[in-house]
C-alpha cells in the first residue's frame, strides 16, 4: 500500500476506535474475533469453551462489546429452565479497499497486527490439537517484483477468492445441516501486501 497521510475523523471514527481496542484487550479480541465463527450465534457457554476461558470473564468482555455497538444478541434460548442468549459482531473482521479508507494508517497497522495475532493463535491452538494437518491442508508463500498492472492481477484475485471462499463456506453450511457427517471447522487467511523491497 502506497504512503498516505492519516485521514481525518468521520462519523465512523468512535465505533472504528472501540474495535481496535478491543482487539489490543487479549480476551476481548478473541471473543469479538470468535463471534464470527457461528452463523447462528454464540452464547457465553460456547465462547468459553472455544476460548478455554472462564464464562465470568467472557461475559465481562462481551457485555462491552455489546454496549460499545460491536455485538448484537441474535436469539434466546431456554436451556434446563435458562435463558441463554445468543451474540453475533456487527460487522466481520474483513479489510478490503473500500473499508481501508476509513482507516488512518495507525488503525490500519493496529487491525492488522491484531488480525495476525489471532490467526496466529488460531494456528497454533490447531497444531497442538493436531487438526493443523488435516488432508487437503494448504500453506503457501510466494512474493516477488512485479509491475502495477500484475499487482492490480493479484488483487483482483484475492478479491474473486474472497467472494468464491465465502459462496462455498454459505453452500457448506446449508449440506453440513442436512448432513450427519462430522462438520469442519476451517480457518482460512487471504493476504496481499507490498512487501520491503529486499537489498
Amino acid at each position: 500500500m502506497a504512503d498516505r497521510p492519516d485521514r481525518q475523523p468521520d462519523q465512523n471514527e468512535e465505533l472504528i476506535e472501540a474495535a481496535l481496542q478491543s482487539m489490543e484487550v487479549p480476551v476481548r479480541g478473541q471473543v469479538l474475533l470468535a463471534l464470527g465463527d457461528n452463523d447462528d450465534g454464540s452464547s457465553v457457554r460456547q465462547l468459553s469453551a472455544k476460548l478455554r476461558e472462564p464464562e465470568r470473564r467472557v461475559r465481562y468482555h462481551l457485555n462491552i462489546l455489546v454496549e460499545q455497538g460491536l455485538a448484537k444478541p441474535v436469539r434466546e434460548v431456554r436451556r434446563r429452565g435458562v435463558l441463554e442468549r445468543y451474540y453475533k459482531p456487527e460487522q466481520l473482521p474483513i479489510l478490503t479497499d473500500e473499508r481501508a479508507e476509513e482507516l488512518s494508517k495507525e488503525q490500519l497497522r493496529r487491525f492488522s497486527v491484531g488480525l495476525f495475532k489471532y490467526t496466529l493463535s488460531d494456528a497454533s491452538t490447531a497444531m497442538a490439537s493436531g487438526t493443523f494437518w488435516r488432508p487437503g491442508w494448504v500453506q503457501a508463500r510466494k512474493c516477488g517484483t512485479v509491475d502495477l498492472e500484475t499487482w492490480q492481477e493479484l488483487h483482483a484475485i484475492q478479491m474473486r477468492a474472497l467472494k468464491e471462499i465465502e459462496q462455498t463456506v454459505e453452500a457448506g453450511k446449508r449440506r453440513a445441516a442436512d448432513s450427519s457427517e462430522e462438520s469442519i471447522f476451517f480457518v482460512s487467511l487471504l493476504l496481499l501486501f507490498e512487501g520491503d523491497r529486499p537489498n
